[in-house]
């Protein structure tokens, strides 16, 4: 079940009028079971992989909470005749033998999510090894069920049991309950992935019917649609003609595609959390944001702090600070200091942290080698910034450039545009050839544009018009936002005002998105 399809229109708001209609104690177990029902309608043999993290999470966040409460007992009971060696000891037990259920954990559901997402990634790369050294030795590749959501909720089970690790909180001593946290139906496709601490309580706790609750979450699912049907799906229709015949079409109107395409992966994934924050509002829960209108970003590392929030705080909390203050990265640093200049070692240790967190971070993406060189693409922009702010500050100061002008600001955010349409060339790119040859493309402008007659025998241009229309709606949309928040000005507009932005834009999706195409597009994030 999508969120574009019929069945949701139908399954979301029987869920919702039985949610404040059943005792109010019981709304959270409606809504673990209409969690499972949205998730198992997908495949019913998603589920297995779905409660084995469950399970797996549940007793290893348990064992951790044990542990601890083992090691206060032997404390408390023993305070009075206890050395100092004595207490070290025992807390350095307890912290190995917690490290070791733990690490037990991850490698159990890291492994499984790598093994069926990267098997035949590993097959495939073994057999181009072995083909070029002319051997006629192939690898089969196997059939693997790749579960929807199973990178978000595995990142999502694994951050909880660290943080009950690290003492943020202690664990949920109900499976249930927990079993709810992590499959949540707004979010378990494509996340936010969310923080127990600020999610849990929530789904726990009683909901009165809320009118404002109501009336901004449908505000904002009606966005989200909007963004979804009318324009990523009709911008799809554009971008797959051309990455499918990138070599029939010129360099410029390949740079012209790329830009189309950063819209629509956008609008796709940004529609997609706009519809899931809606629907969880309309229940009285907050997800948390996942995009702050990146493509607004004067530099490439604020781009990915706006961009995928909730993947980008994970990777920081749970990779990136652990590796940079991880004893190889103090040492890696000490090294640095021995042998660089100031200016580079005292940034080494941040440097292998995010060498690890881009690499990673390609690889979460997908299984290509399109996707790694993503990760390394973004990774190297942000190391190559960090090493050479000081020399560009310098540069800026000397030049006498107003560095808080409109045209200078402008300027960032068009070049940071700029290399993140690049960079979605390699995230879109089938493989890493095709990636290479459009870019060339761009960079060479070697080939006269095709005539508009040809492009339009498959994308007319009624939907060319609209889906430039709906770019500019979009634009000015999110330049608002910059200074309001528009969904509370449009609630105090008087009401024939206010409805008529509201059919406007439900005519759009059902004029112009639903019933311009009988499939529905699946969200592009969904094979993530």
């Amino acid at each position: 079940m999508t969120f574009n399809s019929l069945h949701f229109f139908i399954f979301f708001p029987i869920v919702a009028m039985l949610y404040y209609i059943i005792p109010k104690k019981y709304q959270w177990i409606w809504l673990l079971i209409v969690s499972y029902v949205f998730y198992l309608l997908a495949n019913f043999k998603f589920g297995f992989f779905l409660m084995s993290t469950t399970v797996t999470t549940y007793y290893a966040a348990i064992g951790v909470g044990k542990i601890n409460e083992h090691q206060k007992d032997v404390l408390l009971t023993n305070k009075d005749t206890y050395a100092k060696e004595q207490i070290k000891e025992l807390k350095a037990n307890s912290k190995k033998n917690k490290k070791q259920v733990v690490a037990g954990v991850l490698l159990i559901n890291f492994g499984i999510l790598a093994f069926l997402k990267y098997s035949n990634f590993f097959i495939k790369s073994v057999d181009g090894v072995l083909g070029a050294f002319h051997s006629s030795a192939s690898v089969p590749t196997l059939k693997l069920l790749l579960p929807l959501g199973i990178s978000f909720y595995t990142f999502q089970a694994m951050g909880y049991v660290i943080d009950v690790y690290r003492g943020k909180y202690q664990p949920e001593k109900n499976l249930a309950k927990l079993a709810l946290f992590l499959s949540f139906f707004p979010q378990i496709m494509e996340g936010p992935i969310g923080r127990y601490n600020e999610l849990a309580h929530q789904l726990y706790e009683q909901h009165e019917f809320d009118y404002n609750n109501a009336k901004f979450g449908l505000q904002l699912m009606l966005w989200g649609y909007f963004k979804k049907v009318v324009i990523a799906d009709r911008a799809g229709i554009l971008v797959n003609m051309v990455y499918s015949n990138y070599q029939s079409f010129s360099g410029l109107q390949v740079a012209f595609v790329a830009v189309i395409y950063a819209v629509q992966i956008y609008a796709d994934f940004s529609g997609y959390i706009d519809i899931a924050t809606g629907a969880a509002q309309f229940l009285g829960i907050r997800l948390a944001p996942n995009f702050n209108r990146p493509y607004f970003s004067k530099s490439v590392s604020e781009f990915w702090r706006r961009w995928h929030i909730s993947l980008g705080t994970w990777f920081k909390d749970y990779l990136f600070y652990p590796l940079s203050l991880s004893k190889a990265g103090i040492n890696l640093g000490k090294f640095s200091r021995k042998h660089f200049r100031p200016t580079f070692a005292k940034n080494v240790p941040a440097f292998f942290g995010l060498t690890v967190v881009w690499l990673t971070t390609g690889l979460w993406h997908g299984s290509d080698w399109h996707y790694v060189m993503y990760g390394v693409y973004y990774g190297a922009l942000i190391i190559l910034s960090m090493q050479c702010k000081p020399l560009l500050q310098s540069m800026t100061a000397k030049l006498r450039i107003p560095t808080e002008s409109f045209g200078w600001k402008l300027f960032r955010v068009a070049r940071t545009f700029s290399l993140v349409c690049l960079g979605f060339i390699l995230f879109r790119a089938e493989n890493l050839e095709t990636a290479f040859s459009m870019m060339k493309s761009i960079f060479t402008l070697n080939k006269p544009a095709l005539p508009a007659s040809f492009i339009f025998n498959n994308f007319t241009r009624t939907d060319f018009a609209f889906l430039i229309l709906s770019i500019i709606v979009l634009i000015a949309v999110s330049l608002l936002q910059r200074k309001r928040n528009l969904r509370e000005t449009l609630s105090k507009q008087n009401i024939v005002f206010r409805w008529s932005i509201y059919c406007t834009a439900a005519l759009s999706v059902i004029f112009l998105g639903v019933l311009a195409s009988n499939d529905p597009s699946q969200f592009i994030y969904f094979q993530f």
